[in-house]
């Protein structure tokens, strides 16, 4: 549901993505900005200044789905965030060695990288070979056609960072579709059935009373065993 939930988002917004890099970065921002994970973008990371105050921290208008300038690098991508209860954190997506995506979410505080992430290859989760076709005909693509296997990637992002469990926060009317429960069917008034009782043999005989649910009694004698 989450998985769903990011991608409807970036299409919705005709969010595009020129690298691989900031394609991924696209899934995690629409994942922490959804109504699951209920994170609000208030831009970019503010560069270290010498001096001077800081600029004011704002939440973007909920028009508005990314920041100005947020895939000026290619291999890089750093947004920031807060929630109500926590610290302001900030994504940080980038490409390493060998196509090695390394992902970090941490305090916007933090003045050394830090020691927690989520890494994985980039063919895990984007079609390499879709995306490079893609790439061909535009400068940026729509990655909603090229990713792959998102619920496992955003389940493994939210246990990493310990974001809760991924349907936090739904409704129960998107838990019944998604457990494919329809509640205005109408439900039947015979779905209890109670157990077969215990056949008990009757006083002064051996015969066992027949079970008249599967058996019709045709003579007397069947119908009152032992009264003979």
């Amino acid at each position: 549901l989450l998985a769903k939930a990011a991608v409807d988002a970036i299409f919705e917004h005709k969010a595009k993505a020129k690298t691989p890099v900031q394609a991924i970065a696209l899934i995690f921002h629409a994942a922490l900005r959804s109504d699951h994970l209920g994170f609000q973008c208030t831009g970019l990371p503010e560069a270290t200044t010498k001096g001077g105050f800081a600029p004011p921290v704002r939440e973007l208008p909920k028009s508005q789905f990314l920041p100005a300038n947020w895939d000026a690098s290619k291999n890089q991508v750093a947004l920031r965030y807060r929630k109500p209860g926590t610290n302001a954190l900030v994504l940080r997506v980038e490409e390493g060695d060998d196509q090695q995506i390394i992902v970090c979410l941490e305090p916007a505080s933090n003045k050394e990288p830090s020691s927690q992430n989520l890494t994985f290859s980039l063919g895990d989760h984007i079609n390499m070979d879709s995306w490079n076709a893609a790439l061909k005909n535009a400068p940026a693509v729509a990655p909603t056609l090229h990713y792959k296997s998102l619920a496992s990637l955003l389940t493994n992002f939210c246990r990493t960072f310990d974001l809760g469990p991924v349907n936090e926060g739904i409704s129960p009317q998107e838990v019944n579709a998604a457990l494919y429960v329809d509640n205005n069917l109408p439900q039947s008034k015979s779905e209890f059935i109670p157990a077969r009782p215990m056949a008990v043999p009757p006083v002064g005989g051996s015969s066992m009373r027949p079970d008249y649910r599967t058996q019709v009694p045709s003579t007397l004698g069947e119908a009152f065993p032992g009264m003979n």
